[in-house]
């Protein structure tokens, strides 16, 4: 059963008896590990909320280019505005979708007629909610075109960001954290017994 060294304890916490074993390098170790937890911690959440603050505003930049796509159907800017790849048909995103793996559904995707979505949108849908997305050629150069693979990058970038900076620096936090505390408290053990030890 591992000595706790209570009285030991007490008396050094109360100032009844002060210890002459206490290091004032490990003191200084102690105080600067403490406030430099509380600044990875810090730096941590700010890259939380800088994650999800890109997140945001890839997604409301992704929703423009849908706006435009949809605006701009059947019009002379849908080339220049609102064309997109036919492999983002049937996405929300613009990410690729099964009709990448089979040419036959990709170019019947490609062939899908702008009157007819968007009649069908005026018949029973809110054009202003609709997420349906037009293509027109296979390899537009759009304003809509550019943004969709953008928002495709951002995402591959988004899944690195998470994995290469802030899993990691969690992780260092976590493993820092508990090892630096184990060794500290094994000081502080040794250095009760000692006093205790001294005394007798």
């Amino acid at each position: 059963m591992a000595k706790t060294r209570i009285v030991t304890r007490v008396k050094d916490k109360t100032g009844l008896a002060k210890s002459k074993n206490k290091s004032e390098d490990l003191t200084n170790l102690r105080e600067k590990h403490t406030q430099f937890s509380k600044n990875l911690k810090f730096l941590i959440s700010t890259i939380q909320s800088n994650h999800e603050a890109m997140q945001a505003y890839s997604k409301s930049r992704l929703d423009v280019a849908k706006a435009i796509n949809a605006l701009t159907v059947d019009t002379p800017l849908f080339k220049c505005g609102g064309d997109i790849p036919a492999s983002a048909i049937g996405t929300t995103d613009g990410g690729a979708g099964a009709e990448d793996n089979n040419p036959s559904s990709a170019a019947a995707a490609k062939a899908t007629n702008a009157r007819q979505i968007m009649s069908s949108n005026n018949n029973g849908n809110n054009s202003s909610s609709s997420t349906a997305i037009v293509a027109h050629d296979s390899n537009p150069t759009s304003f809509a075109a550019v943004h969709l693979q953008l928002h495709k990058k951002n995402k591959l970038y988004h899944r690195k960001y998470v994995e290469h900076i802030l899993t990691y620096a969690s992780d260092w936090e976590r493993i820092l954290s508990t090892r630096v505390n184990k060794h500290l408290k094994h000081a502080e053990k040794l250095r009760v017994d000692l006093d205790h030890y001294q005394k007798k």
